[in-house]
């Protein structure tokens, strides 16, 4: 059997614009392995083969056969014969790409942000910042929905007429039918405020934050996995 690999190597080596120390250190070998290897003097194993085959892109069929029959009439005889071309080929074991499991994850910490920013924005809106000049009156809990936190609630604006609003409550132990502080708004504003801790503040803060943050490491994750996969 004929076998160009040397001349195989050196013609791949060469279009690589890669010099022999080079592929040396890729291949974990010396340079003066893979000169002889070039002038037919050894050949490589069957692992190298197999690495040589996955740098430059290539068949492990191609650096074997002798297509073209242009070789130097070398007959080489193996130490072992060699197996089939499927058997030399690695085995690629298919699996789920990690990007479906990074999807998911993206999907579920985009739904905990949108959760946690609607959460935030209703506190925020329902704060009062500043108590100074404004008018602190009760309001009547008519109805909890989750216990010591979002409720509705009633105030007497005056005149007989009656305000209702849904909004979260900060106050330990309330129940429906007590009555909780609340402060009154600008003349050209609708509603009523209350004055929420600053633990209350920040705890969906922190939240929208935190998930913020995943959301963005996921992002650079899954395009780090398509890059890779690219390659």
């Amino acid at each position: 059997m004929q076998i160009l690999i040397g001349e195989k190597i050196l013609e791949l080596r060469t279009q690589k614009n890669m010099t022999q120390e080079e592929l040396a250190e890729r291949l974990g070998v010396t340079r003066q392995s893979v000169s002889k290897w070039e002038s037919n003097g050894t050949f490589p194993n069957i692992n190298k083969l197999l690495e040589i085959c996955d740098i430059f892109q290539v068949s492990l069929d191609y650096l074997l056969r002798d297509i073209g029959g242009t070789g130097s009439g070398m007959e080489v005889q193996w130490e072992h014969p060699l197996p089939p071309h499927s058997e030399c080929e690695p085995k690629v074991h298919k699996k789920k790409p990690a990007s479906i499991y990074l999807i998911l994850c993206m999907i579920l910490v985009g739904i905990l942000l949108m959760i946690s920013c609607w959460l935030f924005g209703n506190l925020w809106m329902n704060h009062i910042w500043n108590t100074s000049n404004r008018e602190q009156t009760l309001m009547y809990v008519d109805t909890i929905y989750e216990q010591y936190t979002k409720a509705k609630v009633t105030v007497d604006t005056g005149g007989w007429k009656l305000e209702n609003q849904i909004l979260w409550l900060d106050v330990d132990g309330v129940k429906e039918n007590d009555r909780v502080f609340c402060y009154t708004t600008d003349s050209d504003s609708d509603g009523f405020r209350v004055k929420y801790t600053g633990k209350t503040l920040m705890l969906p803060g922190i939240m929208v934050f935190v998930f913020l943050i995943l959301l963005i490491l996921l992002y650079m994750e899954l395009r780090r996995e398509h890059a890779s996969e690219a390659e």
